[in-house]
């Protein structure tokens, strides 16, 4: 498994996605799709004049219950914030263990997944799944399990493996919670 770090004063760090959409794109913004106990599914978009396009989708679950000592950026979290960002801003050094990298089927034209997209179907995306966990002054909090699913102009399997290694592919079965989006 591959792990690395963020910190806020690590120059050499790999880019949060949300930093990657920006400098991608020229936008960047977030919008919870779905919140429930322990769960937070979020589109990760770009904006032009016309329209939002879903860059990246989110499927985000909480580990439970959530460590006291993450509660304030937690909720500002729940709130709509960035995960990577909220967590480095408050000071936390957020550590990412890559668990997968593969492709999914998007084969439903009715779907919310190709509609925030805006894409055609059927196709393949790139996603990649990974464990967040947050350290600070010797504490170390398990946070989440993250599973990134990507629009095909924004990242694919090889891009992938070239920002996070090819240590993960398949090496454990991917699970998504639910169906949150029909794929």
């Amino acid at each position: 498994m591959t792990s690395f770090g963020l910190t806020g004063c690590d120059e050499e760090r790999p880019l949060l996605n949300s930093e990657r959409i920006q400098h991608r794109f020229g936008s960047y913004g977030v919008e919870i799709v779905r919140s429930g106990p322990g769960i937070r599914v979020s589109n990760l978009y770009s904006e032009d004049a016309s329209r939002r396009t879903c860059r990246t989708l989110a499927i985000t679950e909480f580990v439970q219950p959530v460590d006291a000592r993450v509660d304030a950026v937690h909720a500002s979290i729940l709130a709509g914030g960035s995960i990577g960002s909220s967590l480095r801003d408050a000071g936390w050094e957020v550590h990412k263990r890559l668990t997968y990298i593969g492709e999914i089927p998007l084969t439903d034209p009715q779907s919310e997944l190709a509609r925030l997209m805006h894409v055609s179907v059927p196709r393949s995306l790139a996603i990649h799944s990974y464990d967040v966990s947050v350290s600070r002054s010797g504490d170390h909090i398990d946070y989440a399990s993250i599973v990134e699913i990507h629009h095909p102009e924004y990242l694919d399997v090889q891009q992938l493996r070239a920002i996070y290694g090819t240590s993960a592919d398949e090496a454990r079965p991917l699970r998504l919670p639910g169906d949150p989006l029909r794929l």
